[in-house]
């Protein structure tokens, strides 16, 4: 079994279905990511890419899972930047009145790993923050 380069979990007090629609939603992610969206049809094989606010194409990947609202994976290639793609995964499970949100990232070129154990964090955080609060966290971009 492939050992993910960065594991980060976080528990949430929402439902698993809340937590699905932050994750896969295009009007969702604008509130917390920077004004970005998705545009893919979230089928297993598809292309997806994040448009940036301006419309221009911030990353790559295709849809390698999508089994709401338990596990979403997609390939991520941050173009102009990453030589290859990586892997995410984000695996939801309710535990009570929160939802464990278990994010793992494969096969991350060795340059990035420190940006991605900065970001992916930061990401969880402002999710947190919108689901329980209403409000995303003001993070530096």
């Amino acid at each position: 079994m492939e050992k993910p380069t960065f594991v980060y979990r976080i528990d949430i007090a929402t439902t698993p279905e809340r937590l699905w629609e932050a994750l896969t939603s295009g009007d969702f992610l604008a509130k917390y990511w920077y004004g970005r969206r998705f545009r893919t049809d979230w089928k297993v094989g598809s292309p997806m890419q994040t448009l940036t606010p301006e419309g221009g194409v911030d990353w790559d990947g295709q849809v390698l899972a999508y089994d709401p609202p338990r596990l979403l994976s997609y390939t991520f290639q941050i173009v102009g930047f990453q030589k290859r793609s990586s892997r995410v995964e984000f695996e939801l499970a309710p535990r009570g009145k929160v939802v464990r949100l278990t994010l793992r990232h494969y096969d991350i070129e060795e340059r990035c790993v420190e940006g991605i154990s900065d970001a992916w964090p930061a990401f969880c955080s402002t999710v947190k923050s919108l689901l329980e609060t209403g409000r995303p966290l003001e993070l530096a971009e």
